[in-house]
Protein backbone atom coordinates (compact mmCIF):
# COMPACT_ATOMS: atom_id res chain seq x y z
CA UNK A 1 0.00 0.00 0.00
CA UNK A 2 1.63 3.39 -1.05
CA UNK A 3 1.53 6.38 1.47
CA UNK A 4 -1.15 8.34 -0.01
CA UNK A 5 -3.02 5.33 0.00
CA UNK A 6 -2.52 5.05 3.72
CA UNK A 7 -2.81 8.29 4.45
CA UNK A 8 -6.37 8.62 2.87
CA UNK A 9 -7.31 5.66 5.17
CA UNK A 10 -5.83 7.18 8.15
CA UNK A 11 -8.06 10.49 7.00
CA UNK A 12 -11.23 8.35 6.32
CA UNK A 13 -10.85 6.02 9.85
CA UNK A 14 -10.30 10.05 11.58
CA UNK A 15 -13.98 11.56 9.55
CA UNK A 16 -15.57 7.85 10.65
CA UNK A 17 -14.74 7.82 14.10
CA UNK A 18 -15.31 12.20 14.04
CA UNK A 19 -18.70 11.48 12.91
CA UNK A 20 -19.51 8.43 15.41
CA UNK A 21 -18.17 10.59 18.48
CA UNK A 22 -20.25 13.49 17.75
CA UNK A 23 -23.65 11.19 16.95
CA UNK A 24 -22.98 9.07 19.71
CA UNK A 25 -21.76 11.00 22.78
CA UNK A 26 -25.20 13.43 23.27
CA UNK A 27 -27.07 10.43 22.94
CA UNK A 28 -24.78 8.82 25.85
CA UNK A 29 -25.25 12.23 27.76
CA UNK A 30 -29.17 12.05 27.28
CA UNK A 31 -29.58 8.74 28.31
CA UNK A 32 -27.25 9.15 31.43
CA UNK A 33 -29.01 13.11 32.23
CA UNK A 34 -31.95 10.70 32.09
CA UNK A 35 -31.24 8.40 35.18
CA UNK A 36 -30.31 11.21 37.60
CA UNK A 37 -31.37 12.98 40.04
CA UNK A 38 -33.65 16.50 38.93
CA UNK A 39 -31.07 18.79 41.21
CA UNK A 40 -28.14 16.82 39.79
CA UNK A 41 -28.76 17.80 36.30
CA UNK A 42 -28.52 21.79 36.70
CA UNK A 43 -25.87 21.58 39.07
CA UNK A 44 -22.85 23.28 37.65
CA UNK A 45 -20.50 20.15 38.46
CA UNK A 46 -22.97 18.02 37.13
CA UNK A 47 -21.79 13.75 38.04
CA UNK A 48 -23.07 11.25 36.45
CA UNK A 49 -23.56 9.24 39.67
CA UNK A 50 -25.77 7.87 41.52
CA UNK A 51 -27.91 7.00 38.38
CA UNK A 52 -31.38 6.28 39.24
CA UNK A 53 -32.76 4.08 36.20
CA UNK A 54 -36.11 3.95 38.29
CA UNK A 55 -36.65 7.50 36.41
CA UNK A 56 -37.85 5.42 33.41
CA UNK A 57 -40.60 3.74 34.91
CA UNK A 58 -41.73 7.58 36.42
CA UNK A 59 -42.67 8.06 32.33
CA UNK A 60 -45.85 5.24 32.85
CA UNK A 61 -46.41 5.94 36.71
CA UNK A 62 -46.61 9.59 36.49
CA UNK A 63 -47.86 10.77 32.69
CA UNK A 64 -50.33 9.05 30.72
CA UNK A 65 -47.55 8.55 27.85
CA UNK A 66 -48.03 4.77 27.77
CA UNK A 67 -51.63 4.85 26.45
CA UNK A 68 -49.97 7.54 23.56
CA UNK A 69 -47.10 4.75 23.08
CA UNK A 70 -49.71 2.05 21.80
CA UNK A 71 -51.39 4.89 20.03
CA UNK A 72 -48.47 5.62 17.97
CA UNK A 73 -47.71 1.69 17.68
CA UNK A 74 -50.86 1.01 16.01
CA UNK A 75 -51.08 4.23 13.58
CA UNK A 76 -47.27 3.80 12.46
CA UNK A 77 -47.88 -0.19 11.98
CA UNK A 78 -51.42 -0.01 10.20
CA UNK A 79 -49.12 3.12 7.93
CA UNK A 80 -46.19 0.81 7.24
CA UNK A 81 -48.23 -2.11 6.10
CA UNK A 82 -50.91 0.11 4.07
CA UNK A 83 -47.80 2.05 2.26
CA UNK A 84 -45.86 -1.43 1.53
CA UNK A 85 -48.78 -2.93 0.03
CA UNK A 86 -50.63 -0.13 -2.07
CA UNK A 87 -46.50 0.81 -3.27
CA UNK A 88 -45.55 -3.36 -4.22
CA UNK A 89 -49.35 -3.44 -6.34
CA UNK A 90 -48.20 0.26 -8.07
CA UNK A 91 -44.31 -1.06 -8.46
CA UNK A 92 -45.46 -4.12 -10.10
CA UNK A 93 -47.91 -2.36 -12.34
CA UNK A 94 -45.95 -0.34 -13.83
CA UNK A 95 -43.09 -2.81 -13.91
CA UNK A 96 -44.87 -5.98 -15.13
CA UNK A 97 -49.05 -4.72 -16.71
CA UNK A 98 -49.21 -3.19 -19.74
CA UNK A 99 -52.09 -0.97 -19.98
CA UNK A 100 -53.12 2.57 -21.53
CA UNK A 101 -51.26 5.75 -19.97
CA UNK A 102 -49.05 3.55 -17.84
CA UNK A 103 -46.18 6.05 -18.47
CA UNK A 104 -47.92 9.58 -18.13
CA UNK A 105 -49.99 7.90 -14.90
CA UNK A 106 -46.13 6.91 -13.61
CA UNK A 107 -44.65 10.28 -13.94
CA UNK A 108 -47.61 11.43 -12.44
CA UNK A 109 -46.63 9.82 -9.09
CA UNK A 110 -43.20 10.59 -9.75
CA UNK A 111 -44.41 14.38 -9.74
CA UNK A 112 -45.90 14.27 -6.32
CA UNK A 113 -42.74 13.99 -4.91
CA UNK A 114 -42.00 17.52 -5.70
CA UNK A 115 -44.95 18.63 -4.03
CA UNK A 116 -44.56 19.86 -0.37
CA UNK A 117 -45.97 17.98 2.29
CA UNK A 118 -47.17 21.19 3.75
CA UNK A 119 -49.40 22.20 0.65
CA UNK A 120 -51.48 18.91 0.97
CA UNK A 121 -52.33 19.38 4.85
CA UNK A 122 -55.57 21.73 3.73
CA UNK A 123 -57.05 19.38 1.15
CA UNK A 124 -56.43 16.28 3.28
CA UNK A 125 -58.26 17.98 5.98
CA UNK A 126 -60.75 19.07 4.04
CA UNK A 127 -61.42 15.32 2.44
CA UNK A 128 -61.22 13.64 6.02
CA UNK A 129 -63.43 15.76 7.35
CA UNK A 130 -66.25 15.51 4.26
CA UNK A 131 -65.58 11.59 4.85
CA UNK A 132 -66.54 12.31 9.12
CA UNK A 133 -63.23 10.53 10.30
CA UNK A 134 -61.94 13.91 11.91
CA UNK A 135 -61.37 13.61 14.58
CA UNK A 136 -59.98 9.76 14.52
CA UNK A 137 -56.90 7.12 14.30
CA UNK A 138 -58.33 6.71 10.56
CA UNK A 139 -58.39 10.00 9.92
CA UNK A 140 -54.18 9.95 10.81
CA UNK A 141 -53.61 6.84 9.00
CA UNK A 142 -55.65 6.93 5.56
CA UNK A 143 -53.58 10.09 3.88
CA UNK A 144 -50.33 8.03 4.35
CA UNK A 145 -51.08 4.85 3.22
CA UNK A 146 -49.75 5.39 -0.48
CA UNK A 147 -46.01 7.11 -1.18
CA UNK A 148 -44.80 7.79 -4.43
CA UNK A 149 -41.35 7.62 -3.23
CA UNK A 150 -41.50 4.04 -1.98
CA UNK A 151 -43.69 2.98 -5.51
CA UNK A 152 -40.95 4.77 -7.61
CA UNK A 153 -38.10 2.96 -5.26
CA UNK A 154 -39.64 0.00 -5.89
CA UNK A 155 -40.44 0.07 -9.43
CA UNK A 156 -36.75 0.53 -9.70
CA UNK A 157 -35.72 -2.62 -8.02
CA UNK A 158 -38.32 -4.71 -9.65
CA UNK A 159 -37.23 -3.49 -13.39
CA UNK A 160 -33.81 -5.35 -12.36
CA UNK A 161 -35.31 -8.74 -12.15
CA UNK A 162 -35.22 -10.48 -15.39
CA UNK A 163 -38.80 -11.21 -17.29
CA UNK A 164 -37.27 -14.65 -17.89
CA UNK A 165 -38.48 -15.50 -14.11
CA UNK A 166 -41.91 -14.26 -15.43
CA UNK A 167 -42.05 -16.12 -18.39
CA UNK A 168 -40.73 -19.59 -16.53
CA UNK A 169 -43.93 -18.78 -13.93
CA UNK A 170 -46.18 -18.49 -16.67
CA UNK A 171 -45.54 -21.56 -18.54
CA UNK A 172 -46.24 -23.62 -14.94
CA UNK A 173 -49.58 -21.67 -14.77
CA UNK A 174 -48.86 -18.57 -12.95
CA UNK A 175 -50.57 -15.75 -12.35
CA UNK A 176 -49.48 -12.14 -11.68
CA UNK A 177 -50.22 -12.65 -7.71
CA UNK A 178 -48.52 -15.67 -7.70
CA UNK A 179 -45.29 -14.07 -10.36
CA UNK A 180 -45.70 -10.81 -7.49
CA UNK A 181 -45.35 -12.93 -4.06
CA UNK A 182 -43.28 -16.03 -5.33
CA UNK A 183 -40.64 -14.11 -7.32
CA UNK A 184 -40.40 -10.26 -6.96
CA UNK A 185 -40.92 -9.82 -3.33
CA UNK A 186 -38.44 -13.00 -2.57
CA UNK A 187 -36.15 -11.05 -5.11
CA UNK A 188 -36.14 -7.74 -3.80
CA UNK A 189 -37.01 -8.01 -0.25
CA UNK A 190 -33.85 -6.31 1.76
CA UNK A 191 -35.07 -3.44 -0.67
CA UNK A 192 -38.76 -4.02 0.72
CA UNK A 193 -37.72 -4.30 4.15
CA UNK A 194 -35.88 -1.04 3.71
CA UNK A 195 -38.69 0.65 2.89
CA UNK A 196 -40.84 -0.60 5.35
CA UNK A 197 -38.50 0.39 7.75
CA UNK A 198 -38.59 4.59 6.63
CA UNK A 199 -41.98 3.87 6.41
CA UNK A 200 -42.24 3.31 9.89
CA UNK A 201 -39.79 5.81 11.52
CA UNK A 202 -41.53 8.58 9.00
CA UNK A 203 -44.71 8.03 10.80
CA UNK A 204 -43.51 7.11 14.28
CA UNK A 205 -41.76 11.05 14.27
CA UNK A 206 -44.32 12.35 12.28
CA UNK A 207 -46.24 15.19 14.67
CA UNK A 208 -48.06 17.81 12.57
CA UNK A 209 -50.63 16.02 10.88
CA UNK A 210 -50.98 13.80 14.17
CA UNK A 211 -51.52 16.86 16.01
CA UNK A 212 -54.36 18.40 13.72
CA UNK A 213 -56.68 15.44 13.29
CA UNK A 214 -56.50 13.69 16.66
CA UNK A 215 -57.88 15.30 20.00
CA UNK A 216 -58.18 13.80 23.61
CA UNK A 217 -57.17 9.77 24.40
CA UNK A 218 -56.41 9.44 20.29
CA UNK A 219 -53.44 11.61 20.08
CA UNK A 220 -49.88 10.08 19.46
CA UNK A 221 -46.58 9.96 21.72
CA UNK A 222 -45.12 12.68 19.82
CA UNK A 223 -48.16 15.25 20.79
CA UNK A 224 -47.75 13.80 24.23
CA UNK A 225 -43.97 14.13 25.16
CA UNK A 226 -44.61 17.79 23.58
CA UNK A 227 -47.23 18.30 25.86
CA UNK A 228 -45.17 16.84 28.93
CA UNK A 229 -42.26 19.11 28.05
CA UNK A 230 -45.16 22.24 28.05
CA UNK A 231 -45.99 21.06 31.51
CA UNK A 232 -42.94 20.26 32.68
CA UNK A 233 -41.44 23.74 31.84
CA UNK A 234 -44.49 25.40 33.45
CA UNK A 235 -43.32 24.54 36.79
CA UNK A 236 -41.26 26.16 39.23
CA UNK A 237 -38.67 23.06 38.95
CA UNK A 238 -38.28 21.86 35.67
CA UNK A 239 -37.51 18.12 35.60
CA UNK A 240 -35.35 17.08 33.12
CA UNK A 241 -34.63 13.94 34.20
CA UNK A 242 -38.29 12.70 33.28
CA UNK A 243 -38.26 14.81 30.02
CA UNK A 244 -34.97 12.57 29.34
CA UNK A 245 -36.53 9.59 30.43
CA UNK A 246 -39.13 10.07 28.43
CA UNK A 247 -37.85 11.05 24.82
CA UNK A 248 -35.53 7.78 25.90
CA UNK A 249 -38.83 6.13 25.92
CA UNK A 250 -40.36 7.18 22.90
CA UNK A 251 -36.89 6.45 20.56
CA UNK A 252 -37.08 2.64 21.59
CA UNK A 253 -39.78 1.53 18.35
CA UNK A 254 -37.37 3.17 15.99
CA UNK A 255 -34.20 1.30 17.36
CA UNK A 256 -36.00 -1.78 17.86
CA UNK A 257 -37.43 -1.30 14.16
CA UNK A 258 -33.66 -0.29 13.22
CA UNK A 259 -32.09 -3.56 14.69
CA UNK A 260 -34.66 -5.73 13.55
CA UNK A 261 -34.17 -4.82 9.87
CA UNK A 262 -30.42 -3.98 10.43
CA UNK A 263 -29.56 -6.54 7.69
CA UNK A 264 -32.20 -5.82 5.22
CA UNK A 265 -31.20 -2.22 5.44
CA UNK A 266 -27.51 -2.98 4.78
CA UNK A 267 -28.46 -5.19 1.79
CA UNK A 268 -31.19 -3.25 0.24
CA UNK A 269 -29.12 0.54 0.26
CA UNK A 270 -26.41 -1.66 -1.47
CA UNK A 271 -28.90 -3.55 -3.82
CA UNK A 272 -28.55 -1.45 -7.31
CA UNK A 273 -30.22 -4.64 -9.14
CA UNK A 274 -30.26 -8.11 -10.36
CA UNK A 275 -28.29 -9.87 -12.87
Amino acid sequence: MTLPDRLFRLIAWGATLALAIAVFVPFVIGVLAAMLAPSDVMSQDMRFWPLFPSNFMRVFTETSIGHYFLNSILIATATMVGTMVTSILAAYAFTRMEFPGRTVLFWAVLATLTVPELICIIPNYLLMAKLKLVPSIWAAIIPQLASGFTTFFLRQHFLGVPVMYDEAARLDGARHFRILVDILVPMTWPVIASMALFSFIAQWNSYLWPLIVLRGDSQTVQIALAGLQATVREQPFIDWPLILSASCVVLLPSIFMFFLAERQLVRGAGLGGLK
